[in-house]
């Protein structure tokens, strides 16, 4: 199965928890891929043009991003079985979620406790299949402040990656 996750190669959270989620589901079977909507000519920094193996552009169209929505949705029905929506990482991807078919599994991940993000998660729950929160103070929250059902709100911590962290020990006496 290949899945889609929206974003591009960054430094920085959202990307580091595709990083991880690419690793795990790959030893289930699933291609988990990065996909971009990116202006003509967009160019990755030198850092992650090994990234290019995981994912792919989507050129947007300047000044219309009606047919660069259709354009994007086109794409992930095309070429995916499911969608991975990082809420306001990029506001023409979180809002296909309301357009692209319900054939395509649609997660969104909240990754922040702000106003505007539980509003945006809010706006496009009723599109998607299920939403993803990396504690459980965001599904709380989402649940019973901005009232989404908790049969679609799961908590499913971020992976940390320990082979990058020095084993410290202590001696307290």
């Amino acid at each position: 199965m290949k899945i889609a996750y929206c974003g591009i190669p960054h430094t920085g959270g959202t990307y580091t928890v595709y990083r991880l989620l690419r690793e795990g589901l790959t030893e289930q079977g699933i291609d988990l891929r990065w996909v971009g909507l990116v202006p003509p000519g967009y160019q990755l920094n030198n850092e992650f043009q090994p990234e290019t193996n995981f994912g792919e552009f989507v050129q947007s169209i300047p000044d219309c991003q009606s047919q660069s929505a259709e354009d994007f949705i086109k794409h992930i029905e095309t070429n995916y079985r499911g969608i991975i929506i990082n809420v306001l990482a990029n506001s023409i991807q979180t809002n296909a979620a309301r357009y692209i078919s319900n054939k395509i599994i649609k997660l969104q991940i909240v990754h922040s406790i702000t106003p505007a993000t539980y509003r945006a998660a809010k706006s496009i729950n009723d599109y998607v299949h299920a939403t993803v929160c990396p504690t459980p103070r965001i599904a709380k929250d989402l649940v019973h402040r901005m009232n989404l059902s908790s049969d679609k709100v799961f908590t499913i911590p971020h992976a940390v990656n320990l082979s990058t962290f020095k084993e410290v020990t202590f001696d307290f006496f």
